[in-house]
């Protein structure tokens, strides 16, 4: 699909929109919606549990409004945009998410995609077949705006900016217009609010701040907000994002963007089959050094006392954004630090055998022994080899006192393009994260209804399996 000489970009993500169809769909790419979708919820379950996902509910409960759609793990319902910021958040709170692969882009589509599609869903009756059309339309959006700047990392590396907020908002703006039923102007309009709605500084991640997860809730809940308003007749500049004064000059500056990313191949490849699952609960870019220490792990036997000093080769880029600055990555001072700290995770893995949410709590990242571990890693910054574009790889060596030396690397983590998590991998992520909110029962059932949704009628009727009571979280 090319874009018309005469039409804008947002006009045509808008045509796009409205027009892609579940017929469109390749099976792999229904199946891979499918995956998506079960990762979600688990990962939003789980969320909904920490300390930022009960603050941000806890700020929606009070909030005014009808009781539309459900706020995952917790007992009540909001208005739809509500619902969105407090699930999109939680879900983000716990950085098991999914992702786009690197060498594409940089960010996350889940968390901005799956809240504007559920919370539409409860309050309209949606297919199983449309909500999957919707969540592919979503992660193209997403993907195919963020692939329009120069390389993956470029506006968080030049410009300091998160890009799942920047690009999220546009995703979410686009599920929540097609599944309202807005026609092609009204999306375009849309659009063209969200170029003034978008943002988000990675500040937030050096820092050891909360904000990177309000990114996420805040894009589902801005899309949601302009779809509504576009509905209701608000305007917004289709040219938002050409424009001399639009999204991308603002954003990337002058020459730094190419346009007709967006349009190459549209609604003949699909970026949802470039998406990455995480098997550990920290940044996507450490993932990689973490599954060679795994390998170690499982063919050598030390204990972390035993260990003389860790060596991690990478790629420069991760060095930049994970082992940078010294103080913050090597002795992070909350759980938040932590999820962004090469040292720390690596640490952490080797000490408890596990890199999951129990690992990232404000206490567990001021442990002694963990932290101790930590300075005895030194990461070295260098270009490995690389079969193909879909490798993010690494290489660790541990060297134990007694002079023994092991070694490992790897062409990416598990759930990677280059080592896929299967389907069973999958439903076992999801199994382990949602179990403990909602109980084997209701886990079992969301599980079967989301791996057969498209012979679903109405889907929404699942969100009241997501809402758990306060006695019963407590």
């Amino acid at each position: 699909m090319t874009m018309v000489e005469s039409r804008s970009v947002a006009e045509t993500l808008a045509e796009f929109a409205g027009s892609l169809s579940y017929d469109d769909l390749p099976a792999d790419v229904v199946h891979q919606a499918k995956l998506s979708t079960l990762d979600f919820i688990g990962v939003a379950l789980a969320g909904s549990q920490t300390p930022s996902g009960r603050v941000i509910a806890d700020y929606v409960r009070v909030q005014s409004g009808q009781p539309q759609a459900t706020v995952f793990g917790h007992g009540f319902k909001a208005p739809r945009a509500q619902a969105v910021l407090a699930n999109g958040t939680g879900a983000h709170s716990v950085e098991l998410d999914d992702h786009e692969a690197h060498s594409r882009s940089k960010v996350h589509p889940g968390v901005t995609v799956m809240p504007a599609a559920w919370a539409v869903s409860e309050t309209k009756a949606v297919s199983g077949k449309e909500f999957l059309t919707a969540v592919v339309l979503g992660y193209d959006v997403i993907g195919r705006l963020s692939a329009a700047t120069p390389y993956p990392d470029f506006l968080g590396r030049e410009r300091g900016f998160h890009t799942t907020g920047l690009f999220g908002p546009f995703a979410a703006g686009a599920v929540s217009a097609r599944l309202l039923g807005l026609d092609g102007g009204q999306t375009a309009n849309a659009f063209g609010m969200l170029g003034s709605l978008a943002g988000g500084l990675s500040e937030t991640m050096d820092a050891g701040s909360w904000t990177k997860r309000l990114h996420a809730g805040w894009a589902g809940h801005s899309g949601m907000v302009a779809a509504e308003l576009a509905a209701a007749g608000f305007t917004g500049p289709r040219t938002v994002f050409e424009g001399r004064r639009g999204f991308y000059r603002a954003f990337c500056g002058t020459g730094h963007f190419d346009l007709d990313v967006v349009s190459a191949d549209l609604g003949e490849q699909f970026d949802i089959s470039l998406i990455m699952y995480k098997p550990y609960a920290c940044a996507g870019g450490i993932h990689s050094a973490m599954a060679a220490v795994e390998e170690i792990r499982a063919a050598a036997r030390f204990t972390p006392d035993e260990i003389e000093e860790i060596t991690v080769y990478c790629h420069p880029h991760v060095i930049e954004a994970f082992v940078t600055p010294r103080e913050a990555k090597y002795r992070p001072v909350t759980g938040a630090q932590g999820q962004f700290s090469l040292p720390y995770s690596v640490a952490v893995l080797i000490t408890d055998g596990a890199a999951l949410i129990d690992q990232f709590t404000d206490e567990a990242v001021t442990r002694r022994a963990v932290l101790d571990l930590a300075q005895k890693i030194r990461c070295e910054a260098t270009d490995l080899p690389r079969t193909s574009d879909e490798d993010d790889p690494a290489r660790v060596t541990i060297r134990t006192r007694d002079g023994r030396v092991h070694e490992a690397a790897v062409p990416g983590a598990k759930g990677s393009l280059a080592v896929p998590m299967g389907t069973s991998d999958i439903v076992l992520k999801f199994r382990a994260l949602a179990t403990s909110v909602i109980g084997e029962e209701r886990t079992r059932a969301i599980e079967s209804a989301v791996l057969e949704m498209d012979a679903l009628e109405d889907v929404g009727h699942l969100a009241g399996l997501l809402a758990v009571t306060t006695s019963a979280t407590a």
